[in-house]
């Protein structure tokens, strides 16, 4: 299922947009490791 929304996403959003999104997600995910 990964890969066929991440094939998706690409299809129908610009790349700057993803690589917001993976940035963001990126950060969010260091916030949450740093917390733990």
């Amino acid at each position: 299922r990964a890969r066929t929304y991440r094939g998706y996403l690409n299809q129908c959003l610009p790349h700057e947009l993803v690589a917001d999104i993976q940035r963001a997600v990126i950060k969010s995910i260091n916030a949450i490791s740093l917390i733990n």
